[in-house]
């Protein structure tokens, strides 16, 4: 019998829920939907400069850090007319890669990045890209402006060009109070996460409350090292982190888990 069975799971993702509440449910599990991630936002101005300052500048690196980012870039060059250009100068320019939606990324484009990362994490990937020192750098940035990273690579470039393709608006506060009520009162066995954006729009409304179910009776569950790394600096003393980052993955070490800790 699956270890999931009977369990009811909580989800704050909104992309490919569809997707993860099929495996939940053939497992036996009940699901309930609460989105933290906000709705994605892009500015086509600032797309098509960033698109056209990779085409017709030379970069000495370029660092990508999130699939959805090279993504969006790559789509902004599609609709003003410059996708095979926009592709022939990232393949012209030597590509540092963080996680594996973004590696999956430049393999459809037919990229191969000169550094990875070996855990999913900036931190690993910008101690590879600073040995390297990069003359000028194109950084595109997370969902934030993350000043850290950026004055990292300063230190080893002669120049770093930030592009930030999007943004996440907040995600409706009925929600997160909404998850944050159901964590309070123990109704739910685990709550999943597939981003830090999720795990900080949660904390915000209520940490102590979050952080005392999840080391009580409510399981964490995390997709990708930086998410698990959110919930363990807040306080959270076990989170349930599959090798593999994929949803699927994650829901086969829950079932693991529940299997190994029947009680729980």
């Amino acid at each position: 019998m699956s270890g999931l069975t009977g369990r009811t799971i909580a989800l704050a993702a909104e992309r490919r829920s569809e997707e993860i509440n099929t495996i939940l449910h053939k497992k036996g599990a009940t699901t309930v939907h609460y989105p933290l991630q906000g709705k994605l936002s892009t500015h086509e101005d600032a797309l098509i400069k960033d698109v056209e300052t990779l085409i017709f500048e030379r970069f000495d690196l370029a660092v990508f850090t999130t699939g959805i980012g090279g993504r969006t870039l790559t789509k902004a060059a599609k609709d003003c007319g410059y996708e095979e250009t926009f592709i022939q100068a990232l393949a012209k320019t030597p590509i540092a890669s963080r996680g594996y939606k973004t590696r999956h990324w430049l393999t459809e484009i037919g990229i191969e990045p000169l550094l990875t990362d070996e855990d999913g994490t900036m931190e690993d990937l910008i101690d590879k890209t600073c040995t390297t020192r990069p003359g000028r750098t194109f950084l595109q940035l997370y969902n934030q402006d993350d000043t850290t990273i950026t004055q990292q690579l300063e230190k080893t470039s002669t120049e770093v060009y930030t592009s930030q393709p999007y943004t996440y608006e907040p995600p409706e506060e009925a929600v997160v109070t909404a998850l944050a009520d159901v964590l309070r009162k123990r109704q739910v066995d685990a709550v999943m996460f597939t981003s830090k954006k999720q795990v900080e729009n949660l904390l915000a409304e209520d940490e102590s409350a979050v952080v005392s179910a999840c080391n009580d009776n409510v399981t964490a569950a995390a997709v990708g090292t930086v998410t698990a790394q959110a919930l363990f600096d807040a306080g959270i003393q076990t989170v349930i982190q599959p090798p593999s980052q994929k949803m699927g993955a994650m829901v086969v070490a829950l079932d693991q888990y529940f299997q190994a800790n029947p009680k729980t």
